[in-house]
């Protein structure tokens, strides 16, 4: 086959390949699942050519540190490949043609992802075409492989820090050697710029008199890449689960004025800190190889030298607050994402437990977004979807494109 003849891989006009917001359940009829639609360009070199079908698939790549191709794990996403064309006998002849596509996206997917070292969680469409090629004097093999692929960036939306489920008030207790550190909060879920605030509460049920030298407040990341358990290789390869936890935004407030804390009593404070503009690394716990958890840890120092501490585990979006509730009120009902609950007391938890626990009820501080179906001129479905798009690949080429940054 001609070396000129290519397919493109073209989004529907005036939008981006994602159509829907992933992550999200269907409404229907108002709200269908979120689809990845588009064309496949077949661009032949001639009139027609002989092929035995046009595939398409959606491919997730997670890959670990140290970027070996080994430590790259590839699945098709969905029910993919999905045959577009198929020769009616064993080869037959096709022309340039445009064949649309669409595919479903599960909502069980983890979004895409950029870390360290070229670990990340991608996305990859890729089309490919079977072509029967002329046999000649040094030309052994028959078929060749035609294909195009673009990479597909995939925000989930059940991120939102705007949905009711994340706002229901909770309280965490931890005790040691006779002294309680009581930690109540609000909200579960944030995003850049905005502000983490908790109350804070240090009770003394010794008979000794007592104080707070200071408090320690900070955000922290943790890392899990997990390696497939057959991997051999070289010893650069990763064989057993790693963590890596650090600490995004970290605090000490010394308490200069503190009143001593009799027996039976207890310190009150309020802390808080802002969570960077560039922050933008989402929670994930859907991927098979790298799991992202975000926690917030308070740590309270007594003069004595005896240490109190507690972590309690958030939910962590990439879109501000404002965009978290502008998109919200777009996408309307999203089954338990919108029960806020009806429980009126803080609710008190084991601490032993770092999974994200059922929240809902909405904080009285953080009025919610209206979430009347439809909402006021109707879901845009590419609103928050509207990523620049990447075509097309030369022929035999599956070279992803260039990753871009993920939020």
């Amino acid at each position: 086959m001609a070396p000129t003849s290519i397919i493109f891989l073209r989004p529907p006009p005036n939008g981006g390949f994602i159509q829907g917001f992933p992550g999200i359940p269907s409404h229907l009829p108002e709200r269908p699942p979120a689809m990845i639609r588009g064309v496949v360009e077949l661009r032949l070199s001639g009139r027609s050519v002989k092929a035995q079908w046009v595939k398409i698939e959606l491919r997730k790549l997670e890959t670990l540190p140290a970027g070996k191709q080994s430590n790259t794990e590839i699945d098709c996403v969905g029910e993919t490949p999905i045959t577009l064309w198929q020769a009616r006998n064993e080869w037959d002849e096709i022309r340039s043609q445009d064949l649309s596509f669409q595919i479903q996206v599960p909502e069980s997917i983890p979004p895409s992802l950029a870390l360290e070292q070229g670990a990340s969680i991608k996305y990859e469409l890729v089309a490919t075409m079977l072509t029967k090629s002329k046999k000649g004097i040094l030309k052994r093999k028959s078929t060749q492989d035609v294909s195009a692929s673009c990479q597909i960036v995939i925000d989930k939306h059940e991120l939102h820090s705007a949905w009711p489920t994340y706002a229901r008030p909770e309280s965490r207790s931890k005790m040691l050697d006779g002294y309680t550190l009581t930690v109540n909060r609000t909200r579960q879920a944030f995003g850049p710029e905005d502000q983490i605030a908790v109350q804070t509460l240090v009770k003394n049920d010794t008979p000794q008199v007592q104080q707070v030298r200071y408090y320690e407040f900070s955000l922290r990341e943790r890392v899990t890449y997990k390696p497939a358990g057959n991997q051999s290789g070289t010893s650069k390869m990763m064989t057993q689960p790693q963590t890596r936890t650090r600490a995004i935004v970290e605090q000490r407030i010394p308490i200069t004025m503190a009143s001593p804390l009799h027996p039976g009593m207890q310190a009150r404070a309020e802390l808080s800190l802002r969570v960077p503009f560039n922050q933008t690394t989402t929670s994930v716990s859907l991927a098979n190889r790298i799991e992202v958890q975000f926690e917030i840890h308070v740590h309270a120092r007594l003069a004595t030298g005896l240490e109190l501490f507690l972590d309690l585990p958030i939910t962590m979006s990439g879109w501000t607050r404002a965009q978290s509730i502008t998109a919200v009120r777009l996408i309307g009902p999203a089954g338990r994402l919108s029960y806020p609950g009806g429980v009126l007391d803080p609710v008190t938890t084991p601490i032993s437990e770092f999974d994200q626990h059922p929240m809902e009820r909405p904080s009285q501080g953080n009025p919610q977004p209206a979430m009347g179906w439809p909402p006021k001129g109707g879901a845009d479905p590419n609103y928050f979807n509207s990523r620049p798009s990447t075509v097309g690949a030369p022929p035999n080429s599956m070279t992803p494109s260039p990753y871009g940054d993920f939020r």
